[in-house]
């Protein structure tokens, strides 16, 4: 953690943020105020802060988020201006990809340029190094211009070891110096290919985000068929097993990535059922009725529903639409895909001889 102050123990038991005015220890360095229970600084934070509860209950509706943002993070507090509080929370940014677990090491590095603050965390588990510049260099010296303080916290309980520490002095001089790039911030996509229709109980889907990176969860009824995968532009094909002749729920959660410059950070969930059925591919034609089903088999006596019977078309079948109103609380879709040919066309036709009506009236757009 770096800070511009930090609470000092005064002769008379309060606390002082002056180093000449607070209690010496016996190599002469200021005592720290260990009873201060609440006390504002401008600071950076690089490590374990989320400022979320751990994620614990796999069930629980911000499980994905916390499991998400509780990794190795940078985080930034600036325009304290007085140690009662007040300020600004900035982040926290990812500086790891992986959810920490037990036992798991990090190597810090931080450090003051000319134009703001760099950080890294290279993580010997992954091999991975990720870094972040924060573009201010003047917060850290709003109520102490002349001091910056670095050190080790942890707030309530952690259980941690800290090793090979060093602290090095450079000419300001000969610093790097950067300049702030700013990035627009997108809202993360997540588009996802499923067919909502299938003869086949085997099945696949495509995940992809065109504008962010982040990780996915992919649910099919209660079969988790992916778990926190990686998921980049070029998306992820997955495979899955339907329930056959029944409707199946499918449940995809992203979250992107926290240290892009995004809208939000918060999961995009997307949900869609997928009916596999066991239909007749030879019929040449298929009947509809009102009070058709999912279940029916399409035939006059047993006739599907408008969805079902268009979802499920053939090339070269005709779709009959037996007589009657048709109460429509959504739009009829045609998948893309869902394609005749020029010699077997898919037809749709009323009845010959009967009325029927499409009621769109309980569509609200």
């Amino acid at each position: 953690m770096l800070r511009d102050v930090i609470p000092l123990k005064a002769p008379d038991g309060s606390k002082t943020v002056d180093e000449t005015a607070a209690v010496l220890d016996e190599e002469g360095i200021p005592v720290p105020d260990e009873d201060s229970m609440v006390f504002a600084s401008n600071m950076m934070i690089i490590g374990g802060y989320s400022g979320t509860g751990w994620p614990n209950d796999p069930t629980a509706e911000t499980y994905e988020k916390n499991t998400n943002i509780n990794r190795i993070n940078m985080l930034v507090r600036e325009g304290v201006e007085a140690t009662d509080g007040g300020g600004t929370r900035i982040g926290p940014y990812a500086l790891n990809s992986q959810f920490p677990a037990e036992g798991n090491s990090y190597d810090l590095y931080v450090r003051r340029v000319n134009g703001g603050i760099y950080a890294s965390c290279y993580d010997p588990q992954t091999g991975e190094t990720m870094e972040r510049y924060y573009y201010d260099d003047s917060f850290l010296t709003v109520q102490d211009t002349d001091l910056i303080y670095v050190g080790f916290f942890t707030a309530r309980w952690a259980d941690i070891d800290v090793s090979n520490v060093s602290f090095h002095e450079t000419e300001k001089a000969y610093d790097q110096t950067v300049t702030s790039t700013e990035e627009t911030a997108v809202t993360p996509e997540l588009d996802v290919t499923a067919p909502k229709y299938s003869l086949d109980t085997d099945y696949k889907l495509t995940v992809a985000s065109p504008n962010s990176s982040g990780r996915v969860s992919v649910r099919l009824n209660d079969t988790l068929i992916a778990e926190d995968i990686p998921l980049e532009e070029a998306g992820a094909e997955l495979s899955a097993s339907l329930r056959a002749n029944t409707e199946n729920k499918l449940t995809v959660i992203y979250t992107p990535d926290n240290s892009l410059a995004l809208t939000s950070y918060e999961p995009v969930i997307y949900r869609q059922s997928i009916f596999c059925k066991d239909v007749d591919t030879t019929a040449q034609t298929v009947y509809v009725s009102p009070e058709g089903s999912f279940e029916g088999d399409g035939t006059e006596a047993s006739p599907y529903d408008i969805d079902t019977a268009v979802g499920f078309a053939q090339p070269g079948q005709t779709i009959i639409l037996k007589e009657g109103v048709y109460y429509r609380t959504t739009p009829i879709e045609i998948e893309l895909g869902n394609d005749g040919t020029a010699e077997a066309p898919k037809t749709l036709m009323t009845e010959e001889g009967k009325s029927v009506a499409i009621d769109l009236s309980l569509i609200h757009i």
